[in-house]
């Protein structure tokens, strides 16, 4: 049985997240909020694996029981045997496998943070226990020596590909590989001893809600770092509210924090508009006065995308000269047509494991023609898909109740167009 359990988990990388549970002082059990990502990291090396979300994990653990305790049973027990410590620095994997291999060392260490800090923030806090291990995680990667950015295609190939499999959002995409290849060609002359030009990281995210913006901001930040812009490419999102305090003296201290969590990466602020208000007991201007300033002192180490409706957006930047001179790249995201959403909508079902069929399929294309047709700003468009979504699965669920013992797989993954809501 450990046989078959070793060739289903694989020894190797178990014992790199075994140290990241042994760093936080985590029992590897399920009934702990920590205890998810380990289900979903053995879910998906399980050879048997389906897509599995927060609504219906437990459901897939009790599922799977008899396979899951054993596996729990046998990392306990190997976790012993070998006393792995969160003192000894690195990864396993790291030293023996890709020591020589700088690409794989990276993108390993990549999925280890990765894994480290979806573990630390599953019950939504953070201690500082928690936190002391996942810097520590960081500075192992830190630590690790800078993979050499090639001059060819290849380098931005997986976060372009990421771009690419967006559903709409053409005019960003151009942007986008514009931006990329801009990037590629100065970098190129620069090391070849030609003068090259200044460039300006910051950008500018315009459109209204739902079009994607915060997933591009995400994707730029890893074309960032594959190109050696930034060092860690993470993506921190905040808005006024983690910017701006109640208090006189505190939101250069709130402001700066965020940005001290941003360094290597992308600092993302939506609703960037709202740090200006007509109100003279408002700190939003000092918020802006240290952003600037940080932006300036740490102009290698911090990029900033600024996100929100395009006309208080133009109006925020025009309202501070400091604004103006640091952004002037700006991508306008287009609202979705129908047909995209409908799109998005298809992907949901394929990604969760339901099949639409052709009734629900043309009654959901109206409903979106009509919700398109009769949009105003405040029109979700993704989320706005996302929510008809979890609003059909309720539906389906409610109709499915009432008959629950003879229930099949293909009518429990069927959508039928009793499931569709109706316009709201």
């Amino acid at each position: 049985e450990l046989r078959n359990i070793n060739a289903c988990i694989g020894i190797f990388p178990m014992i790199d997240v075994i140290k990241c549970y042994s760093g936080f002082n985590y029992s590897t059990q399920i009934i702990l909020p920590e205890g998810l990502t380990l289900i979903l990291f053995l879910s998906k090396m399980h050879a048997s694996y389906k897509p599995v979300s927060y609504v219906d994990i437990e459901e897939f653990f009790n599922h799977n029981r008899n396979f899951y305790e054993s596996i729990f049973q046998f990392i306990n027990t190997f976790n012993k045997k070998i006393e792995i410590t969160s003192d000894c620095p690195g990864f396993f994997n790291v030293s023996l496998l890709f020591s020589a291999n700088h690409e794989m060392r990276q993108k390993f260490e990549e999925l280890m943070f990765r894994f480290v800090d979806l573990t630390a923030h599953a019950d939504f806090e953070l201690s500082p226990s928690e936190n002391k291990w996942v810097k520590q995680i960081e500075q192992v990667m830190n630590d690790s020596k800078a993979i050499p950015v090639s001059n060819d295609n290849s380098t931005t190939s997986l976060f372009k590909s990421d771009l690419d499999n967006l559903v709409g959002i053409s005019t960003v995409k151009t942007e986008i590989n514009k931006l990329t290849n801009f990037i590629k060609i100065q970098k190129l002359r620069k090391e070849k001893g030609m003068k090259s030009v200044p460039l300006s990281y910051h950008c500018v995210f315009t459109g209204n809600a739902g079009t994607g913006k915060t997933t591009v901001a995400r994707i730029v930040a890893g074309i960032y770092k594959e190109l050696g812009i930034l060092k860690k490419g993470h993506l921190v999102e905040t808005d006024r509210s983690g910017l701006v305090a109640e208090y006189v003296g505190q939101t250069a201290v709130k402001t700066n924090k965020i940005i001290d969590s941003a360094i290597d990466g992308v600092l993302f602020i939506d609703e960037a508009y709202s740090l200006v208000t007509d109100s003279s007991n408002d700190y939003g201007a000092e918020a802006i006065a240290t952003l600037l300033k940080r932006m300036e002192d740490d102009r290698e180490r911090l990029v900033v995308i600024l996100a929100g409706y395009s006309e208080e957006m133009q109006g925020f930047i025009d309202s501070n000269p400091g604004l103006q001179s640091r952004f002037n790249r700006y991508i306008h995201f287009d609202d979705y047509s129908a047909d995209e959403l409908l799109k998005i909508f298809e992907l949901n079902v394929q990604k969760q494991d339901y099949k639409l069929d052709e009734n629900a399929k043309n009654k959901l294309k109206k409903l979106l023609d009509f919700e398109v047709a009769h949009r105003d700003r405040n029109f979700g468009n993704a989320r706005y898909v996302r929510n008809l979504f979890e609003k059909t699965l309720e539906n389906q669920a409610t109709r499915l109740s009432n008959n629950t013992e003879n229930l099949t797989e293909e009518l429990l993954a069927n959508i039928s167009s009793d499931d569709i809501p109706i316009a709201s």
